[in-house]
């Protein structure tokens, strides 16, 4: 029967490893602090997160041993006092999460809340036609692998570092006649209840003092028309350490929402938001899981050592990439030294204490030491982190007329620096002092030994771009976008490289420019056969 049982699991391996991969849920909404009293524990439920997650010997080689252990243990929870809560709380609709189980809530006290299932439904990843198969059964098995109580630790090392946050406490939700209306949650349904960050109602401030917050879709759209609206780059950063140092590999797009906090010269500073933490101190052992690695490199475990930055932080790619584009190495090595401070071991046995008492006795310890064994490890972390960003980067202006120069200096140095034209002239003609200048918005000097190229996008508005120097260095890559453009190319080395197939733009070439003007076409996206699951990523 075990023979019959692994060739049964093994000759559907691809479509495990397919289901596998695209398994962590995407739903949930946070924000600063909670009342005071959030829950009225006059009595506590005792209530098993995940029964069905126990398995036996072969299971656990197969799929995993995981934290099984914790989510077939009984934990004593208080039930979320609806009456009582934020001053009494009004069932608003459904969240959209593809895993979590979520509802939405209208406080009395003008806030909103979101109560997210700690179990989740991952069939709902796959078609309809194959979650009632084994391989749902496997996928579903899966969940085991997340630590049933991870947002609880995370919150206040968060906290420690500095990060906006939500805190979140664990519920059971209680019997009440509103709530049958909502097929997203049950009765008895474990889960947390935390603050959704929201914008301030009639001019007040929002979340954490807030005067907007928006999502990742929304900031992107505000970024590009205005250089005036910017992403806080140094929280950016401290926010993402702190998702390598939790193990936080899930990591995308719409894991985040961002607070804008406005300075006295009328820029608009946006700050992250990180939410859904379901995938912190995830386990992945078992046959099964080791095959989907090799599909799905980004799917590591947490230990006490970090595994490779790349796969760790390949979920965050996109925002890495454009987030933290103007942050120099010592940057990031006071960061993480500042962090090391701040997640001092009271401060780590406190938040590891956050977890259920009945959790703590099975996992406390290990949690503890493995997040002391990573706190030491930060600052290497960290510069690994830096090295992987730093070889190829992507600098984006804005669709304003903007000024940008590329400075190739002594030793292969690049300084590039971008500024608004018309108010701002950059470096030469910038020193003169000419009346209403003002300095570059962004400003960056490149090593040749940490960076090999540096694309450079314009995006729309009249630009002129300028690239000096006699030394040789990091290939420059200039994409023009739209406007009728200036690119002029004073430089007297190889490696600048001029795009702009739209407007009228005026070119002035080296004697070692490439120019291409071709039209470009896009490729398609998602032809593969699981396009189906492509789709799914962002």
């Amino acid at each position: 029967m075990a023979r019959a049982a692994l060739t049964r699991v093994m000759g559907i391996a691809p479509l495990l490893v397919a289901a596998a991969a695209f398994a962590p849920g995407q739903a949930g909404a946070q924000t600063a602090s909670l009342p005071a009293d959030p829950v009225r524990a006059l009595s506590t439920t005792p209530v098993t997160p995940g029964a069905r997650y126990s398995a036996g010997w072969l299971q656990r080689v197969l799929l995993g041993e995981h934290y099984r252990d914790l989510w077939s243990t009984s934990i004593e929870v208080p039930a979320l006092d609806l009456g009582a809560f934020a001053g009494g709380l009004t069932p608003l609709r459904c969240g959209g999460g593809r895993q979590t189980h979520s509802l939405r809530f209208q406080g009395s006290d003008g806030r909103q809340y979101v109560f997210r299932s700690v179990d989740k439904d991952a069939r709902r990843m796959l078609p309809a036609d194959l979650r009632e198969t084994l391989v749902g059964d496997v996928l579903q098995d899966q969940i085991s692998s997340a630590h049933p109580a991870a947002p609880l630790v995370v919150a206040p090392l968060l906290e420690a570092a500095g990060v906006l946050h939500v805190r979140p406490t664990l519920v059971v939700l209680p019997h009440d006649s509103r709530l049958p209306e909502f097929d997203c949650v049950r009765t008895g349904m474990l889960g947390t209840i935390e603050e959704r960050p929201t914008d301030g109602a009639d001019g007040r401030a929002g979340f954490a003092g807030a005067r907007d917050v928006a999502s990742t879709p929304k900031l992107l759209e505000l970024l590009e028309p205005n250089p005036s609206h910017r992403v806080d780059s140094r929280a950016f950063l401290t926010a993402r350490l702190m998702d390598l140092y939790v193990g936080d590999w899930d990591r995308h797009w719409d894991q985040w929402r961002w607070a804008r906090f406005d300075d006295e010269a009328g820029a608009h500073w946006w700050q992250p938001i990180p939410r859904d933490r379901d995938q912190a101190f995830a386990r992945f052992d078992g046959v099964i899981p080791w095959i989907a690695r090799v599909y799905r490199e980004e799917l590591v475990g947490f230990r006490e050592r970090y595994p490779r930055i790349f796969r760790l932080a390949w979920t965050g790619r996109a925002l890495d990439r454009r987030f933290l584009t103007d942050l120099e190495r010592p940057v990031w090595d006071s960061t993480a030294r500042a962090l090391q401070v701040r997640l001092s071991d009271p401060v780590i046995e406190a938040a590891v204490r956050q977890l259920p008492p009945e959790y703590f006795a099975l996992n406390g310890d290990d949690l503890a030491r493995a997040l002391r064994s990573r706190r030491n490890q930060l600052p290497e972390a960290a510069a690994q982190f830096y090295a992987l960003l730093a070889r190829e980067v992507d600098v984006h202006a804005s669709d304003k007329a903007e000024l940008a120069e590329v400075e190739r200096l002594a030793g292969g140095l690049v300084v590039v620096r971008l500024g608004r034209r018309g108010g701002l002239v950059v470096v030469r003609l910038w020193r003169r002092g000419a009346k209403g200048d003002e300095p570059p918005y962004y400003e960056r000097t490149f090593d040749p030994r940490e960076t090999a190229e540096i694309r450079l996008y314009l995006h729309g508005g009249g630009d002129r771009a300028v690239v000096r120097g006699t030394a040789p260095g990091p290939v420059i890559r200039i994409v023009g976008g739209g406007g009728d453009d200036e690119l002029i190319d004073s430089s007297s080395v190889e490696g600048t490289h001029f795009y702009d197939d739209r407007g009228e733009n005026r070119l002035v070439r080296g004697p070692e420019t490439d120019v291409d003007d071709r039209r470009y076409r896009a490729p398609p996206r998602n032809t593969g056969a699981l396009a189906f699951l492509a789709d799914s990523l962002p």
